[in-house]
């Protein structure tokens, strides 16, 4: 079995990530932080599904793992995007949300 290649994120780019998600969506908790996610199907104009390589993933995932997301944070995401991904808390709920659009970023 090959070994895992270590992600290319550093804690600072997923302390980032996770003071953007607490700054914007008004968060108590931000968990589960996919740093890159790579949009495959868009069916609607609020849903997306989004696949994470297994280099990005949690470390206890070993795998390719997909994410369907329905919300309005999805809205200007297009098929072939790379964005960043967590799982943000509020008071009321919780769900996993786009906190980056990555290819938004490099335009």
């Amino acid at each position: 079995m090959k070994k895992r290649q270590p992600s290319a994120y550093t804690r600072a780019t997923l302390n980032e990530i996770k003071a953007t998600a607490k700054k914007y969506h008004d968060a108590k908790e931000v968990r589960h932080i996919k740093p890159r996610a790579y949009c495959i199907a868009k069916p609607a104009p609020w849903c997306a599904v989004f696949v994470t390589p297994p280099c990005d993933a949690e470390p206890h995932v070993t795998y390719s793992e997909s994410t369907l997301i329905h919300d309005k944070s999805v809205e200007s995401v297009c098929v072939g995007d790379w964005c960043s991904l967590a799982y943000v808390q509020s008071e009321s709920n919780g769900e996993t949300r786009v906190i980056f659009n990555l290819s938004e970023k490099r335009k």
